[in-house]
């Protein structure tokens, strides 16, 4: 796994309108095309500021002499989680804007921007669309010309080192570790409004490379369970009847 930039001030000023940066981004969205690499990183790393306190990387630095252990983000709760494998996609498709298909070919840890957390940012090429906005897919295909396109998606939490030091954020429970070269099926929400990246928050299945830990861990055991064609197939079906059908009984 790669690593960035270490443990830092806040780059983002404060006085941005945090609100409009994480809101999924409108139709006829297109990622700011504007926008530099670093600033880029430099708005995704604010994304999870309000989930944990602020300094603390630093704090905890300042404390000890050897690895830091940063306390547990808050675990991800729904209300109902259907027990049939295929009504759990239904809920969980109604609960995402966006369904991918694809493998991860870069992933970074780094600090949040109030260094009071890691996040987990992570390149995903994309091998299939269940569900997207239709200008998001319109956009992907006008920007790729046939490539596949890649999509940036965030996760709370991971494993870095910072100045020679280990430090652990620990992830949501269960949701697998992302690792490079391995086949994801996500369900996400976004993209975000300001820079195009999607945030990993509604749940995500290891389909290639998957370990007994992966399943083991899963908040949606049931669903992990299948094999990857299964699950894929579900899926696929599942979007096709909500499209007429709608979400309203969830």
């Amino acid at each position: 796994m790669r690593t960035t930039y270490g443990a830092r001030r806040p780059s983002v000023p404060g006085s941005l309108a945090l609100a409009a940066l994480f809101t999924a981004a409108p139709a006829g969205f297109q990622a700011p095309a504007e926008l530099t690499p670093t600033q880029r990183r430099e708005i995704n790393a604010a994304v999870y500021n309000s989930e944990h306190r602020a300094g603390d990387i630093l704090r905890l630095l300042g404390l000890t002499s050897g690895a830091v252990e940063l306390p547990p983000a808050a675990g991800i709760s729904h209300p109902f989680v259907p027990p049939a494998p295929q009504d759990a996609i239904g809920f969980l498709l109604c609960l995402s804007s966006t369904v991918i298909v694809g493998t991860a070919t870069d992933v970074t840890v780094a600090p949040t921007s109030d260094n009071g957390y890691l996040f987990t940012s992570v390149d995903l090429q994309v091998s299939e669309v269940i569900k997207a906005p239709p200008d998001l897919r319109e956009a992907w295909r006008m920007s790729t010309e046939g490539a596949r396109p890649v999509a940036t998606v965030l996760r709370l939490g991971g494993t870095t080192t910072l100045d020679g030091r280990l430090v652990r954020a620990p992830e949501r429970p269960g949701f697998p570790t992302l690792r490079g070269s391995t086949r994801y099926l996500m369900f996400l929400t976004g993209p975000l409004a300001s820079t195009g990246a999607f945030k990993d928050d509604i749940a995500t299945f290891v389909l290639e490379g998957r370990t007994a830990a992966d399943v083991e861990a899963a908040t949606y055991r049931h669903v992990q369970e299948l094999a990857p064609d299964r699950l894929l197939t579900v899926t696929r079906a599942e979007q096709q009847r909500l499209a007429g059908a709608g979400c309203g009984g969830w």
